[in-house]
């Protein structure tokens, strides 16, 4: 099955950091909104989509696709840009839980589906794979962009220079 792309994604219930609260089960996820056409195409495929009610208006139906952010087969790739000083950062599986508070201004994904079966029902899970998220900068973030950059090269610089090994001709075994 091919990957999912999804450009200008809205996001919602986004939970990165992987946080368990009432709302969250303790893993890193966010839901995509759906178009309805979409939505109903992606669930006769055997995706999990899911149809609420809007809090704005109960209403108009949102349809969402959860999505799994996991980092330990296969790790996605998540590069945030700073949408005013292009400053790029890619994003581990430490650090992504800042996509949950950044003021995000576009969100292009790539989604890898998993085919389930469990209890004799069959379904895919989102998983994802790929994500280039820009986001808003304010103006302390641009005053210190190359402050920021030229410190992240030098501490770049320092872990891929490899130290000095000891002398160890004084050591009695």
């Amino acid at each position: 099955m091919d990957n999912l792309k999804i450009e200008n994604a809205h996001i919602i219930y986004k939970n990165f950091s992987g946080n368990r609260d009432q709302y969250h089960p303790g893993r890193r996820s966010f839901s995509v909104v759906l178009e309805e056409a979409d939505a109903n195409i992606l669930e006769a495929d055997g995706w999990n989509v899911r149809h609420r009610p809007s809090k704005a208006d109960p209403d108009e139906i949102i349809h969402t696709l959860p999505v799994e952010a996991r980092f330990d087969n296969f790790p996605p790739r998540v590069v945030m840009i700073g949408e005013t000083s292009k400053r790029v950062t890619f994003l581990d599986e430490n650090t992504i839980g800042q996509l949950d508070t950044a003021a995000i201004k576009n969100f292009d994904l790539l989604i890898s589906p998993s085919r389930w079966t469990a209890a004799g029902k069959t379904g895919i899970k989102a998983y994802l794979k790929t994500a280039y998220v820009t986001i808003e900068e304010d103006d302390l973030d641009m005053k210190y962009a190359a402050l920021l950059s030229s410190y992240a090269k030098a501490l770049s610089e320092k872990l891929d220079t490899p130290e000095e090994p000891e002398d160890d001709s004084d050591v009695p075994f």
